[in-house]
């Protein structure tokens, strides 16, 4: 759990901190259907409450395949690993990431067993600044 908590938080603060470019930049899919923020095609999976905000939905649309939801995707499914104690190498091996991201983590780990090694290459190649697989894009927050 400690790792998952870790790695949110690094791909929260990453994403909300800058722009890595231009939608088709990078090693990201075209978009084919991009989001929507009507959200005809959202389902509701939660509701809560959410300190100075109230009552809150929360909403997800699998629809959308724009370059922050493939990042989105690609991160979730290598944390869901590693929460569930995956490594992280095999980790990224099976997530839903383009190929050219496997293929830099690889290259940034460069053979290492480390743990360390593999945080820090997962750091460089998802979440750092200028990292080849980024988060895609602005993050947007919309009341």
């Amino acid at each position: 759990m400690t790792r998952f908590v870790l790695l949110m938080t690094l791909a929260l603060c990453s994403g909300a901190c800058r722009n890595t470019g231009p939608e088709g930049s990078g090693p990201w899919a075209s978009t084919t259907h991009p989001f929507d923020p009507a959200c005809p095609s959202c389902k509701e999976i939660g509701t809560g409450e959410m300190a100075h905000v109230g009552n809150v939905r929360v909403l997800v649309d699998n629809t959308t395949d724009d370059p922050p939801a493939q990042w989105g995707r690609c991160m979730m499914s290598f944390m869901r690993c590693a929460d569930g104690g995956g490594e992280y190498r095999d980790c990224v091996a099976s997530a839903l990431c383009p190929d050219a991201c496997k293929a830099d983590f690889a290259r940034v780990l460069a053979g290492s067993t480390e743990l360390e090694a593999e945080i820090s290459a997962v750091e460089a190649v998802f979440l750092a600044e200028g990292g080849l697989c980024a988060f895609p894009g602005q993050a947007q927050v919309t009341p």
